[in-house]
């Protein structure tokens, strides 16, 4: 009998440019790589990094390059974990596939064809277990599996989707209406289970999709099909070989991204029936967010408050009005609603806090006016706390940290610390001209 060995990889090497100042260094002062963006009081690798433990792994990759040192500083004690880094060359990034890949060959896992490798985006928030996914892998003698989900029509222009054998085709109905209410439905029957993926097509309108079905950045892999693939590996959008010892000449070029490469090969009927290439359907019941834009932090973490997911609270006091951390300092007359005040904080007197979460280090002066807003930490090396001025206000927002003037009023905005003081972006992608 062969043994089969799981393998497991997690990329955390993207620079995450869609989060503009929250991870550029060059514009924010406390710029943080995606892998350690605060979600609750965890991290949001910590939730791949989970789903890999509760399988039984000790031992992870994690593929790094962008401030890949706050990423090692930040994962130094992981219980359950045994975990070693793959640094990409700081001039030379890899993409998706082509990271991956590299990490196999370092590590000689495509040395055993029946080895198996998981692969997770780090960016990625979600309780997913990978169990029922691993099985579906086995059980279909699958060379690939994306693990997928159903998200909102009006998001699918940000991921990756995907039509599945059996499911309804836009062209057999007559308004777009009718067709997403069959694939809905066809959905709904189906979880749990999964089907060979016919087409893959990343970051299409919701007038031209395949479906609502979204790749969730969770993938599996039989390493003879990585094997096979490699010396068709390029680097990122470039014709240079990844792997110039054993390149294929002829192969496709560029050839460095799952979606908008390796998953497309994959659809073409001649090499899906060498490598037969699946999707796995995830309940609904499991969370999931993509916390590509700064707005999706701030999401993510007001449902951590709404207990849609684990954020970590529970070792944390818990208060009538949340959860609070060590040496938080309240003034009496504060009033404080559904909301998460990590270590170190000062809340003073006349503060209204509704629902948010308030990172280590943060001093609420009085009056100041926190709602539905997210305020990151200050790294640990910094002495000076964040501080929210007297009298100002933090509507729907995400700050990054620093200092917020007196009096100041942010309503649905991502503010951050460059030199020389304040500065504002955009929490939807593109920045603002202010």
């Amino acid at each position: 009998m062969k043994t089969t060995f799981i393998k497991a990889i997690s990329l955390a090497g993207g620079y995450g440019g869609r989060l503009n100042a929250v991870t550029d260094p060059q514009r924010h002062a406390y710029a943080i790589p995606k892998a350690v963006i605060p979600i609750g009081a965890r991290r949001s690798i910590d939730f791949g990094l989970e789903a890999f433990r509760k399988i039984g792994l000790t031992e992870v990759s994690v593929a790094t390059w962008h401030l890949h040192h706050l990423i090692e500083q930040a994962l130094v004690s992981h219980p359950g974990l045994n975990i070693s880094y793959f640094q990409e060359r700081a001039k030379d990034p890899l993409d998706t596939a082509s990271s991956v890949a590299s990490v196999v060959r370092d590590r000689g896992w495509d040395a055993r064809k029946t080895n198996v490798i998981i692969v997770q985006s780090c960016d990625v928030v979600h309780n997913i277990p990978l169990s029922p996914a691993l099985e579906h892998h086995f059980r279909t003698k699958a060379a690939a599996t994306v693990v997928v989900n159903a998200v909102q029509w009006d998001q699918v222009d940000r991921f990756g989707t995907v039509l599945l054998e059996g499911m309804p085709r836009r062209s057999e109905f007559k308004s777009e209406l009718d067709f997403e209410d069959a694939a809905g439905a066809w959905i709904i029957d189906r979880q749990s289970t999964g089907a060979k993926i016919l087409e893959f097509r990343e970051k299409s309108s919701r007038q031209t999709c395949p479906s609502n079905l979204n790749n969730t950045s969770i993938y599996i892999f039989s390493a003879a099909f990585l094997r096979h693939i490699m010396p068709m590996m390029t680097k990122k959008d470039k014709d240079k070989p990844l792997f110039p010892d054993i390149y294929r000449p002829g192969g496709p070029v560029p050839f460095s991204d799952w979606g908008r490469h390796v998953f497309r090969w994959l659809t073409d009927p001649q090499n899906r029936k060498r490598f037969p290439f699946f999707a796995y359907i995830t309940p609904e019941k499991y969370y999931w967010r993509d916390i590509g834009l700064g707005n999706d932090i701030r999401e993510a973490n007001m449902d951590v408050l709404d207990e849609k997911i684990d954020g970590g609270l529970d070792r944390f006091a818990v208060e009538s009005w949340g959860w609070r951390g060590r040496d938080v300092q309240i003034a009496p007359s504060a009033r404080i609603n559904r909301s998460f005040i990590d270590d170190g904080c000062v809340i003073g007197p006349g503060v209204w806090i509704d629902k948010a979460v308030i990172g280590r280090n943060t001093v609420v002066e009085a009056g100041a006016h926190v709602y539905r807003s997210v305020i990151l930490p200050k790294p640990a090396s910094e002495k000076d706390p964040n501080l929210i001025g007297e009298g100002s206000r933090l509507v729907e927002s995400l700050f990054l940290g620093g200092t917020i003037n007196r009096g100041t009023v942010y309503e649905r905005k991502m503010i951050y610390t460059p030199a020389g003081g304040c500065a504002i972006d955009s929490l939807y992608q593109k920045t603002e001209i202010i």
